[in-house]
């Protein structure tokens, strides 16, 4: 798959680039093959195409300073054969999705007034992985009455956010997908593909077909004021409140259980590649769980990894083979952020060969 970073720099001359192109189509300087014909040049009109549309002004706004890291914003290719009548190729970028994590306060009694609420706050700007609330905050107001069928939402963050099991995110990191699909164009006897796209004969030679470059994408960057509610005024009296979760949890009805650590392993062929997620929606102690992966065949060595920032806690890491022969690789793992354990089988797998561990994961600023 062909992907991109978008750089802050690219998104702010969009527009600039949408008018070169309809100025070329205009003066018929491109093949009419390649793009669309003289009529249908209201498609690049700038204001029609932002009309009701906002996603380019919102990526930029919650970048919140102007430039963004490599992995804020991707593009990739995408192509669609005999799409409307015709073969279609472009590059569409792919925007993190918004999630607000907020409190809500709502009444067990007939009504209660609020007078205020303390914070705990990082003001920093701009994009991060990593929040640090320690900023004390006293927020003061006229008093507010909820009745028991009204709430009082608090705003605390905002995160933006890539799922990396969803193309095309999923296969911009490593994964075994891609890596697979290289390896069986390479075995294919053929030394030259070739296929026939609206009359015109298109080839490309097999040893062209280099190896999927990956890149490290963090999973969520908060944007703006970070918040932690400590306590609530009431009737003039400050209640302490539990922690929040510090991961916002809905967006737009979809549900989110946090990242996972992730696993790897290598094969007869030396490389590694992604397994994929061990222990997911074990979030916390309470929710620590047990888990049987099974493991392809002639794998020789496992390695884990915590990519988020989260801390992963492993009791047990065992191996079962078929015939239930059982051996323990590891016990009492501790992976901090970005540390990974890697172990070595005491044998290949085989066709039953089953990784079994038992554990829990918790962000680093629970």
């Amino acid at each position: 798959m062909l992907y991109q970073p978008v750089s802050a720099n690219e998104l702010e001359n969009y527009w600039q680039k949408v008018n070169e192109v309809k100025r070329a189509i205009l003066s018929k300087s491109l093949k009419e093959d390649f793009t669309v014909t003289e009529k249908h040049y209201g498609l690049f009109d700038q204001t029609a195409m932002v009309s009701g549309n906002k996603t380019v002004e919102a990526v930029k706004a919650l970048a919140d300073g102007g430039s963004w890291p490599a992995d804020y914003l991707f593009k990739y290719g995408s192509f669609s054969l005999d799409g409307c009548g015709k073969n279609i190729f472009g590059f569409v970028a792919v925007p993190r999705k918004l999630f607000v994590l907020v409190a809500i306060v709502k009444a067990e009694r007939a009504s209660v007034s609020i007078d205020g609420v303390d914070y705990l706050a990082d003001k920093g700007g701009g994009l991060r992985t990593q929040i640090n609330e320690t900023e004390s905050v006293r927020d003061r107001f006229p008093e507010q009455t909820i009745s028991k069928d009204r709430s009082l939402i608090i705003p605390l963050r905002l995160d933006l956010r890539y799922d990396l099991d969803e193309e095309p995110i999923s296969r911009i990191i490593e994964n075994k997908l891609s890596i697979a699909q290289q390896r069986a164009i390479t075995k294919i006897p053929n030394s030259v593909f070739s296929a026939v796209i609206g009359g015109r004969t298109i080839a490309k030679s097999k040893d062209s077909f280099g190896q999927p470059q990956f890149m490290q994408v963090n999973r969520a960057y908060t944007s703006g004021e970070a918040r932690s509610l400590q306590s609530i005024v009431v009737d003039g009296t400050s209640y302490p409140v539990k922690p929040a979760p510090r991961t916002a949890l809905v967006s737009v009805g979809e549900l989110d259980g946090g990242s996972c650590p992730f696993l790897m392993v290598k094969e007869s062929d030396g490389d590694w590649s992604l397994q994929g997620r061990v222990l997911v929606g074990a979030n916390q102690r309470s929710l620590a769980r047990s888990e049987a992966v099974k493991l392809p065949v002639d794998t020789s060595d496992i390695r884990i990894e915590e990519r988020e920032p989260e801390i992963t806690y492993i009791s047990t890491i065992k191996i079962r083979y078929s015939g239930l022969q059982e051996a323990e690789l590891a016990s009492s793992v501790i992976l901090q952020p970005g540390e990974s354990l890697s172990l070595k089988l005491p044998r290949a797998a085989d066709n039953e060969t089953t990784l079994m561990l038992t554990g829990y994961y918790r962000t680093t600023t629970d």
